[in-house]
């Protein structure tokens, strides 16, 4: 599996719009896999696709302990694991947690024999979520 991030630290640049755009030529015209993950407390790309932002999400990947493979909504535009507003406090959350640059690309081990890339859509900011998009990429 191929994971693109996509990053920028200044937001309403169109990170969400990109990463829903790059995702939906793969599908379409490559007839790839495709999963999209919302790592942006925001939830702009979580809303786009109109999934819930309760029940499993990508902070509950990056908290650990959960079967990857639950948190993916399957929707009608992709297959999505939506954000949580619970990230905005993730450089707290994991501030002591030892390779927490890794936790992002731990969780995603799981899904290379499901899926042909993973999109990530991360926040405005270069804090823990966006480290481990990068590491993860």
């Amino acid at each position: 599996m191929k994971t693109i991030a996509f990053i920028n630290q200044k937001g309403g640049v169109g990170k969400s719009t990109a990463a829903i755009a790059v995702a939906e030529a793969l599908t379409i015209d490559h007839s790839c896999k495709v999963l999209l993950i919302d790592l942006d407390p925001q939830c702009n790309l979580t809303y786009s696709f109109g999934a819930s932002v309760k029940g499993l999400t990508s902070k509950s990947l990056l908290d650990g302990g959960t079967n990857t493979l639950e948190a993916v909504q399957k929707r009608p535009q992709g297959d999505v694991i939506p954000s949580n507003p619970k990230l905005s406090g993730a450089d707290a959350d994991y501030m002591m947690e030892i390779a927490k640059e890794h936790l992002l690309e731990d969780a995603l081990k799981k899904l290379t024999d499901y899926y042909d890339f993973c999109i990530l859509d991360t926040p405005p900011a270069l804090g823990t979520v966006t480290i481990n998009a990068l590491t993860a990429a």
